[in-house]
């Protein structure tokens, strides 16, 4: 399936526009980016398993990691981007 990236928190990777390309799964190994739901927002995050559960990983670094809340669902993980410069 296809997302549209919103805001910055993934530059300079993933930019805002961009086009992802994301393989539908309800799981991904720690350390890769997906697609997800936290708190009811979508989200598109790199994903850290740790003990005290999931840690949602921006790379922008002005935006600092996160424990993923009670209602964390992963939707997919990215295959591939788009990007919308010309």
């Amino acid at each position: 399936f296809l997302v549209r990236a919103k805001g910055d928190s993934m530059a300079p990777k993933i930019n805002e526009g961009d086009l992802i390309v994301a393989r539908r799964i309800d799981d991904v190994d720690s350390g890769r980016i997906a697609i997800c739901i936290n708190k009811g927002e979508a989200l598109i995050k790199k994903v850290q398993k740790e003990k005290q559960g999931n840690i949602l990983i921006s790379l922008n670094s002005k935006y600092p990691p996160f424990l993923a809340a009670d209602d964390f669902r992963i939707i997919g993980e990215v295959k591939n981007i788009i990007s919308n410069k010309v």
